[in-house]
């Protein structure tokens, strides 16, 4: 275990990837990551449908909150190993995550305000979707 662990911390992150993880837990992911490469993206999408199904049956009434925290955890693994593998910036996701949780936001709160406001929104939209040519 203990050379697996220390063999196989082959990339440089240059602090990449271990923001908001314990330095232990962020050698053994990087250790995985490294040996196995690319072919943890396989092992990604295997996981991401093993959530999907435990999403199913919770609700349907049928999971439990155990195996879902399990298959969450699963994911965020193989998450923080495709940064890893396909170097992500980890600020650059968080950024990301901002601005799709600002623009979910926005949106709630024209749902919730007067016709004028979402028509507003609309529009602000529309324009976007133009300027980057979507139709």
């Amino acid at each position: 275990y203990e050379r697996y662990l220390g063999s196989y911390l082959c990339l440089t992150t240059q602090g990449k990837g271990e923001i908001k993880m314990e330095s232990s837990t962020y050698k053994k992911v990087k250790s995985v990551a490294c040996y196995y490469g690319y072919d943890q993206a396989i092992v990604a999408i295997e996981e991401l449908s093993e959530l999907q199904k435990e999403l199913c049956k919770m609700v349907r009434g049928l999971g439990d909150h155990a195996h879902l925290s399990e298959e969450m955890a699963d994911v965020y693994v193989m998450l923080e190993q495709l940064k890893i593998i396909y170097e992500v910036d980890p600020e650059e996701i968080e950024k990301q995550m901002n601005e799709k949780l600002d623009r979910q936001l926005f949106r709630i709160w024209a749902e919730e305000s007067s016709d004028e406001v979402s028509e507003m929104f609309c529009k602000e939209q529309e324009s976007k979707k133009d300027k980057v040519g979507f139709k």
